[in-house]
């Protein structure tokens, strides 16, 4: 039996009617290199039945402590009720990527069960209406909760799923695992003192990083190497957010992606999304009159383990705030900009120090730590300092690969969508694929529908401002030449 991390029992914490804290991933897959050259609902539920044992995501499920006095513990199930987490839906005839976006939607608007193991599997037919999609192929929407997503769950989880032949390679059986006990009330109780105890001497520790983060941050400031954001005025997309969401996606090019990134020199695939994501709102803004003067700021997730990295594959420790330059018209000028501003944050990331996020959320004693949390909550506290610190969301994860087969069906290709944070009802999310693979870098957004109410234009945005950097750059080659 494992106990949550600090961070990880933040995801539970901060979710409520409106803020279920879960990813989707969408992949699709063609069926055309399975068995028979078919996948059904019951392929898929033996298929997870037999990955059970290969990845404890699928297996653990929340104990929580009485009175909340400490943080939840993951238990090793007994009862791998699989059938319970995988349904089976079907799009209408002729359906196109809009309506499986739609559908998408729906899906993300709705919690996971806490009872039980916290992923559930949506096995999508009907596909054949899409553009680009072999006839025959199916979606498979994972929805798992960022709390289960320690760190490099989310690639293990893949991994585990996936194959890199057809033919599904064996796996363990059950009976081999560890199966935890069911711990009693008293005795999580006694474990809740003892943590509490730990956690109030772990507080010196934070005391004594956050002294030297607050001079290095003081002296950044002070020569240049980072300068203050100004995040007003808030945008449409920093509202009260509902229940409902919305998901689209632009499938970009990737040689295309990374002759940008080429064509800047330091800039990385971050920095081209982010002046994709920034020429988009410049777009999407103006025609709504509501595009400000100053430049917008977009959160991006960090890695403790190397401060201000960008996140790939590990674990995100907090959100460092990059100016997406959305005042300069000039794409090419812009990605410039976002470079040197992305540098910057990720020196401020670096005077704030690799650890000392991760040591607060360790060492607040678990009452406290949920107390502070949902009185931010219901005050309205914690609404208006996420809001106030940024405008939107790009966050990047690792996608599959062509290479990669799920019931023997071959990957053909897929996006994933994010949460939303309380004050920020607009998010972005980044598929990546490497340089050398043919195919696409998949930009999705989630976002309120109240906030966002024309998604396809907002798409449509992403794809013109792709486009105009794409433009930018064939001309800036020429000038160069």
């Amino acid at each position: 039996m494992q106990q949550l991390s600090g961070q990880d029992a933040l995801f539970l914490h901060a979710e409520n009617g409106v803020l279920p804290q879960h990813m989707l991933s969408i992949n699709i897959y063609n069926t055309a290199t399975a068995r028979n050259g078919k996948v059904t609902y019951a392929d898929i539920v033996a298929h997870f039945k037999q990955r059970l044992s290969w990845s404890a995501i699928l297996r653990q499920r929340l104990v929580r402590v009485p009175l909340g006095l400490d943080r939840p513990y993951w238990l090793e199930a007994s009862d791998y009720a699989v059938e319970s987490h995988i349904q089976h839906l079907a799009l209408p005839q002729q359906a196109d990527w809009r309506a499986l976006c739609k559908l998408v939607g729906q899906l993300h608007s709705e919690p996971l069960n806490k009872a039980q193991p916290l992923w559930e599997v949506y096995f999508i037919a009907g596909l054949d209406g899409l553009a680009g999609v072999p006839e025959g192929s199916f979606a498979l929407v994972l929805k798992v909760h960022r709390a289960a997503l320690n760190g490099v769950g989310g690639a293990e989880l893949n991994n585990a799923l996936h194959d890199l032949t057809p033919v599904p390679m064996d796996c363990p059986q059950l009976s081999s695992l560890r199966v935890d006990r069911q711990p009693s009330g008293l005795e999580l109780i006694g474990r809740a003192c003892g943590n509490s105890l730990l956690r109030l001497g772990k507080l010196s520790g934070v005391a004594t990083q956050t002294v030297p983060a607050l001079q290095r941050i003081r002296a950044g400031a002070k020569d240049g190497t980072f300068a203050p954001l100004d995040v007003n005025p808030k945008l449409r997309f920093n509202g009260k957010i509902s229940t409902s969401r919305v998901v689209g996606v632009r499938r970009l090019d990737v040689r295309s992606v990374y002759r940008i990134k080429a064509a800047v020199p330091g800039a990385t695939l971050n920095d081209v999304m982010l002046t994709v994501v920034a020429g988009a709102l410049r777009h999407y803004l103006q025609a709504n009159n509501e595009l400000p003067e100053n430049a917008l700021v977009s959160g991006c997730p960090f890695d403790g383990k190397h401060s201000g990295a960008p996140q790939q594959n590990s674990k995100a420790v907090g959100l460092m705030n990059v100016s997406l330059c959305s005042d300069i018209s000039s794409p090419l000028q812009r990605l410039v900009a976002v470079q040197q501003a992305a540098l910057q944050s990720r020196a401020f990331a670096q005077a704030l120090g690799d650890r000392l996020t991760v040591a607060a959320a360790e060492a607040l004693p678990a009452p406290l730590f949920s107390g502070l949390v949902n009185l931010s909550r219901r005050s309205g506290i914690f609404l208006q300092a996420v809001a106030a610190a940024r405008h939107t969301v790009v966050t990047t994860v690792p996608g599959l690969q062509r290479r990669q087969f799920l019931a023997g069906a071959q990957f053909v290709t897929g996006f994933n969508a994010g949460p939303l944070l309380a004050g920020v009802g607009l998010v972005h999310t980044v598929t990546t694929k490497p340089a050398a693979e043919e195919g696409e870098i998949a930009l999705a957004f989630t976002a309120c529908p109240t906030l966002l109410p024309d998604p396809q234009h907002y798409q449509q945005c992403l794809q013109t401002a792709f486009d105009e950097l794409v433009v930018a750059t064939r001309q800036g080659a020429r000038q160069a030449a």
